[in-house]
This record gives C-alpha cells, sequence and structure tokens, in this order.
C-alpha cells in the first residue's frame, strides 16, 4: 500500500470517527446513556483521534 493510499485510509477512519462522535454528542442529549459512560467514550475519540492525526502526520511529511 502506498503512502498516499494509507492516508486516504486514515482519512475515511478519522471522519467515521468524527460521525462516531456526533452521535454519541446525540444520544448524551437524549439521555439515553450515562453521562458517565459517555464523558469515557467521548475521552476515548479524542485519543483516538489525536493517534489517527499524528499517524497520517507523520507518514504525510516522510512522503515529501
Amino acid at each position: 500500500m502506498s503512502a498516499k493510499d494509507f492516508c486516504k485510509s486514515l482519512g475515511v477512519a478519522l471522519k467515521e470517527l468524527s460521525e462516531s462522535r456526533y452521535w454519541l454528542r446525540f444520544v448524551a442529549k437524549r439521555g439515553w446513556v450515562k453521562p458517565a459512560r459517555i464523558d469515557l467514550l467521548h475521552l476515548e475519540a479524542n485519543e483516538i483521534q489525536r493517534i489517527l492525526g499524528a499517524i497520517v502526520s507523520k507518514t504525510r511529511s516522510r512522503a515529501k
């Protein structure tokens, strides 16, 4: 897999993560899940976003 394809795949993963975060906010507003559980999921989503973002950034910088 080329670096460009790899970054594209991670970009898709980041978009899916963004959608997941949207649904977490939606569920939280509806009160369907305890706030403590939602908070943990938000923290994990933020961590995953930072990890994927760092991977994309490093991969792009190495490809140049």
